[in-house]
């Protein structure tokens, strides 16, 4: 009658060595390029992200300042009428001349 403290030892075949070994080698492989892949897939979409956010903002800020050029040549524009306006219905030309 055998032992319990004595192991069965099962006899694996040369084939069967080989084959779990190579579904070993392939599956480790496998994860460490998902691993890899998915960080570069996702560090590329986040630098895609990112730049097209910079070029976001560098459009609304060409945008706003083209608006406050706009602004600020009406109000200059307003200030000279309402200048000129003022001249002519008091007939105090000597505050025109430059």
């Amino acid at each position: 009658m055998p032992r319990r403290s004595e192991r069965r030892r099962i006899r694996w075949s040369i084939r069967t060595k080989l084959v779990l070994w190579f579904a070993v080698v392939v599956v480790v492989t496998a994860a460490v390029s998902l691993v890899i892949g998915s960080r570069r897939i996702g560090d590329a979409i986040f630098a895609q992200a990112q730049g097209k956010v910079v070029h976001d903002l560098a459009t609304a800020r060409l945008v706003y300042r083209t608006t406050l050029d706009g602004i600020r040549s009406v109000i200059a524009l307003t200030s000279e009428r309402t200048l000129l306006s003022d001249v002519v219905y008091t007939g105090q030309w000597g505050d025109v001349q430059g």
